[in-house]
């Protein structure tokens, strides 16, 4: 059971003390029945691999093809899926990818998210915020990762994704010197928008070429996402999403210890 006051970030994480810690798993949907049913079965089996205690906090709004009513019929079998539903909101999408309305629009969805997880899961040890439309999650380790940057960098506040977006390239794939690739087809780093490398303004097709392996150690960024991010409970609960700009990006300026995992490497659908 999660401890209200738990200690075990101090120590470091083993997969034994993983697997008797709690996390809250956050993520959105609207429309998303296509990969929805298939997905949370893979999300569900790596959550429950990696933590003892896992709570599903979910924000649905507005979704016309089946989405609203499988989750809440889930919620209605699953006691740790916990749901709200709402309806007379234009999808976060509609104003296009980088308009000021979208920003605004993820941020006001994440804080429903959020307020979910301090309601139904206000002791967990970790909060695991991701994107549920992704296309393969083969190579999400969490229980690798999570050691990995304990033992590297105790501090850490938060550990984002790599996620890599497939036939997606946009504007980078014309202008990058370096397209990276998985196998033969050309990728580049999920959400570039959430990306911030350090001090100042950062570089775009920096940030996109941003593909490592694996192997690579965790690399410490001002901001990223990449489809999936695990924070420390007590670093992400206090905060609030904001609009304005990409709304990754408003809570980590008010942390300190940002990480980019390599071993958190989704590969998410172009949408």
């Amino acid at each position: 059971m999660p401890c209200a006051e738990s200690d075990r970030s101090m120590n470091h994480v083993t997969d034994a003390s993983l697997a008797e810690s709690s996390a809250a798993v956050l993520f959105l949907l609207h429309d998303n029945m296509d990969r929805l049913e298939r997905n949370f079965a893979v999300v569900d089996d790596r959550m429950q691999r990696a933590f003892g205690e896992v709570l599903y906090c979910v924000y649905e709004n507005d979704s016309a093809d089946g989405t609203a009513e499988w989750i809440r019929e889930l919620a209605a079998r699953r006691k740790d899926v916990h749901v709200l539903s709402e309806r007379g909101y234009r999808p976060a999408m509609a104003e296009g990818r980088d308009s000021v309305w979208r920003y605004e629009r993820m941020a006001a969805c994440r804080n429903q998210c959020l307020e979910l997880a301090r309601r139904h899961a206000p002791d967990v040890d970790y909060a695991v915020v991701l994107d549920i439309d992704f296309a393969e999650f083969s190579q999400v380790d969490l229980a690798a990762a999570m050691r990995e940057i304990d033992e590297l960098h105790p501090g850490w506040q938060a550990l984002c994704g790599s996620g890599l977006s497939q036939c997606d390239l946009g504007f980078y794939g014309s202008v990058m010197r370096v397209v990276p690739t998985r196998g033969s087809l050309p990728v580049r780093l999920y959400d570039v928008a959430a990306m911030q490398i350090g001090d100042g303004e950062w570089d775009a097709l920096e940030a996109a070429a941003m593909a490592g392996s694996a192997i690579d150690p965790p690399v410490r960024v001002r901001s990223a996402f990449g489809g999936i991010a695990v924070y420390k409970r007590e670093a992400l609960y206090p905060l609030h999403y904001e609009g304005g700009d990409c709304e990754h990006l408003s809570v980590h300026r008010r942390m300190q210890d940002v990480f980019m995992s390599y071993k958190l490497c989704p590969m998410m659908a172009a949408r």
